[in-house]
């Protein structure tokens, strides 16, 4: 990488910045030069790279910069830096008290040094270690291992007050929340009772796990709790669950067959297929995914919730005569090939219809004025609405709107 360029406006000029996602899937070696003070968010993420050495000069390593680098053994910081330090397999601050990234094939198992207090968001994303040790200092880690598809054991020091584990998950004692799972310790587990929160990405991209019981103490289950658990086949909501994150919450769950809710929770019910709220007038998810079928919106429904179709695999859905909102991304990367939105709907949101490669047909039942009116009213413009869809025009009943 060279350390100046020229612009020819201002002539010979260091290089001190990397751009966000700059080198992403294209490296597999790499010299970051002394003038570098930058390196952006997802700056090598997929590389090839094998070492990274960071400079003297960087003051700053963004989001995920050395993310998925699964050839990734070793990581050196110049001595002289004042904001980074290293052990040679993680990168840390220079106090080490955060670490930022642990390079992924690097070893089997991993002591995190004691004194580390806050592991960063996917930290040890994609690493081959099937054990790892974590000490009483780590005070914030929620979110620090996933897609570890190796990992069979966690050990946490007991004097750790914020964290526990039984050697399969991660347990956050303050918030009583489930926060990760060793992917690799098996493909049936019965979550703590007393735990009140399915975390964030708790069980994210596990392609492994089967089942999952959840205890009646469970409150609240966060956004991509089960994104992409492959082999999970069914699931039971119990009668304590308020809250559920409807952006993709079971979107890829492939082998997902069975959803069920306790009949006594007064928040949530489903048809078997979709989660809705009690009286079925918001339809909050799909959560079953069924392959070029068509599905009929229950003419309770009022609401499409955000993201409420995403990733569906539908090719018609019919829609409701008393439909009056459908939320912003509901129907984002659903597979739809035709649908038919009906006069009563008063709001359309923004990337409603995004990236529906297959979607041709489009009606509305009303006039190009009303749709017209229908979009001011939504804040939002046509190609907003099917941002990155294959759809060429809207059917009215009067006339054709073509994109």
């Amino acid at each position: 990488m060279p350390e100046q360029y020229n612009d020819n406006i201002h002539g010979t000029l260091p290089v001190t910045a990397l751009e966000d996602c700059c080198f992403i899937d294209y490296l597999v070696s790499v010299t970051i030069p002394p003038t570098i003070k930058t390196i952006g968010d997802y700056a090598f993420q997929g590389c090839g790279l094998t070492t990274v050495s960071i400079p003297k000069s960087v003051e700053y390593i963004g989001r995920l910069a050395f993310s998925f680098c699964n050839m990734l053994k070793s990581i050196y910081v110049d001595n002289d830096n004042e904001y980074f330090s290293t052990d040679g397999r993680a990168l840390f601050s220079q106090d080490k008290k955060k670490l930022y990234i642990y390079a992924e094939r690097s070893g089997d198992s991993y002591e995190i040094p004691n004194g580390v207090s806050i592991i960063a968001f996917a930290a040890f994303s994609s690493t081959t270690l099937s054990t790892i040790t974590i000490p009483s200092s780590v005070i914030d880690m929620d979110t620090a291992f996933l897609y570890c598809d190796c990992l069979q054991l966690k050990i946490i020091d007991k004097r750790n007050e914020t964290y526990e584990t039984d050697g399969r998950a991660i347990y956050n004692k303050t918030n009583k929340k489930i926060t990760c799972y060793a992917t690799a310790s098996g493909n049936g587990y019965k979550i703590k009772n007393g735990t009140k929160i399915l975390g964030s990405e708790a069980f994210e991209c596990n392609r492994k796990i089967e089942t999952i019981v959840l205890p009646d103490t469970l409150c609240t289950i966060e956004e991509c709790a089960f994104r992409i658990c492959w082999s999970l086949k069914s699931i039971f909501i119990p009668a304590s669950v308020s809250s559920i994150a409807p952006n993709n919450t079971f979107l890829g769950c492939d082998s997902l067959s069975s959803i069920a809710i306790d009949d006594t929770n007064p928040y949530y019910s489903t048809d078997g297929h979709v989660i809705f709220n009690k009286n079925k007038s918001t339809l909050i998810f799909f959560a079953i995914p069924i392959k070029g079928r068509t599905y009929d919106v229950p003419s309770s429904v009022k609401t499409l919730e955000s993201h409420s179709f995403c990733g569906s695999g539908f090719s018609n859905i019919t829609l409701p005569d008393g439909l009056m909102k459908i939320s912003d991304s509901a129907f984002l990367r659903s597979g739809l090939s035709s649908i038919k939105i009906l006069s009563s709907v008063t709001y359309l949101g923004a990337n409603a219809f995004k990236c529906n490669k297959s979607l041709f047909d489009f009606e509305y039942a009303g006039t190009i004025s009303n749709f017209h009116s229908l979009l001011i009213r939504s804040n939002t413009t046509i190609s907003a609405v099917f941002n990155g869809s294959s759809l060429k025009y809207v059917r009215c009943t009067d006339f054709n709107i073509a994109l």
